[in-house]
């Protein structure tokens, strides 16, 4: 049975599990509230299809973008978006990490070298070895027009990107030496708040965004000393503090010269690590793990240390544990601010251990306050699965969580009686 055979089947009765699931319905709200911020304050989106690799997440998220940029991690995401170049949706891609040396030329051999390319690809740098060595290339496949770079800022991640005094000499070198000038042109700075991650509430976020746009801001006054003339694109974002735009988009960016570029991936899917940020609620998450239980084993969750004794003696709390086959190639090894490594639908239950194919869950009992700002549902009674039966798990990281995957199965909704409407067939590898 092919994936796409699923298309029209109720989701609690797919044959075998773990699946990644995403409701669609939320998918498009969370897209179009993101445009709609962006259209409104008059700048520019750059939106990274990595959490979902897919022709359908990507259409979703650009919608009638005329601009048609994206951002990308790997070669096969560029490769699986030419789809959308022949259609003329996408017509710019920033190939989202600093290259080495052999995945440039590959990129530069396969998409610049043809004269027919239907989009401009961009390229991050982040020091002065790798401007020597993308300038190097394009001079010795004899490619005749400059190749496009922003330069990636370290605005406080520490995890790629550039800052002080390393910042100025490399500025300095694209702009100034022989090499560069005839084979490289600076497009703008980048930057990715990563950090914002840890963020809690919507001022810190907002706090974090400032900081970004005054570090692509101040590395722009630093080129324009050398070059008065130019002006640049400053991108800046991560889901967080794009949410914090698209809730902010009454204030004003300071304008200037440059033209301001925002650009976010998760946010059109978010998760357990995003609602942990306090800028979404449960019903904006559209992902979920459908994964079934394989036993259960009473009163072993003050054994494993998943309750203390005290904890399961508190009403409504259930000392047991269940076995689930979504391990840490269904959900994947991350944590975050909430405990564990997913959650259901519910937040009843928590994935407190996994290994390859086995997950563990257990009551989740200090959660309250989360699950009270997260705004998930409170049934009136609780119950505890059994062999056999299906379970959603909201998982910490959608973008790690999905890569497990060959597919996402697309659903309308997460109710018992949701039926599979589509399967979207991710861009896998590197």
């Amino acid at each position: 049975m092919s994936a796409a055979d699923l298309i029209g089947t109720k989701l609690l009765d797919v044959p075998v599990t773990p699946i990644v699931v995403v409701d669609r319905t939320v998918v498009e709200a969370n897209c179009k509230a993101m445009l709609s911020a962006i259209n409104s304050a008059g700048v520019a989106f750059r939106p990274h299809v990595k959490t979902h690799k897919t022709v359908q997440g990507t259409r979703l998220q650009l919608q009638d973008n005329r601009d048609g940029r994206v951002v990308c991690s790997t070669l096969q995401e560029i490769e699986g978006l030419c789809e959308l170049v022949d259609e003329g949706l996408v017509k710019d891609i920033l190939y989202g990490i600093p290259p080495g040396r052999a995945k440039a030329r590959r990129l530069m051999q396969r998409y610049l070298l043809d004269k027919r390319s239907r989009f401009k690809l961009r390229f991050l740098c982040d020091s002065v070895t790798q401007a020597q060595f993308l300038a190097e290339e394009v001079a010795k496949l004899g490619i005749e027009v400059p190749v496009s770079v922003m330069i990636k800022i370290d605005c406080g991640t520490h995890r790629a990107g550039v800052a002080g005094t390393s910042l100025e000499k490399l500025i300095a070198y694209l702009l100034t030496s022989k090499l560069c000038v005839q084979t490289i042109e600076l497009y703008g700075f980048y930057s990715h708040a990563g950090h914002s991650y840890g963020s809690r509430s919507l001022e810190q976020a907002a706090a974090m965004l400032e900081t970004e746009i005054s570090s692509v801001q101040a590395a722009a006054s630093i080129a324009r000393q050398l070059r008065s003339d130019l002006k640049f694109v400053l991108s800046v974002g991560a889901t967080p503090t794009a949410r914090a735009f698209e809730i902010l988009q009454h204030r004003q960016i300071a304008k200037g010269p440059d033209e301001i570029e925002i650009h976010a991936g998760c946010y059109a899917f978010n998760d357990l690590q995003q609602l942990a940020t306090g800028l979404l609620t449960v019903d904006q998450i559209a992902g979920r793990v459908l994964t079934e239980v394989l036993s259960h084993y009473p009163n072993r969750a003050v054994t494993t240390g998943a309750l203390s004794s005290a904890e399961a003696d508190e009403p409504d709390i259930c000392p047991d544990e269940l076995l689930i086959d979504a391990g840490c190639l269904g959900l994947a090894r991350e944590t975050g601010p909430i405990p564990g490594y997913g959650l259901s639908e519910d937040g009843r239950w928590v994935v407190t251990r996994i290994s390859q194919e086995h997950g563990i869950l257990a009551i989740a009992p200090n959660l309250s306050e989360t699950l009270r700002k997260g705004k998930f549902p409170a049934p009136a009674t609780w119950s505890v699965p059994v062999e056999g039966d299906r379970l959603l798990i909201i998982p910490q990281h959608m973008c790690i969580t999905a890569a497990n995957f060959r597919h996402i199965h697309v659903v309308d909704s997460f109710d018992d009686e949701a039926v599979i409407v589509d399967v979207w067939e991710r861009w896998a590898g590197h």
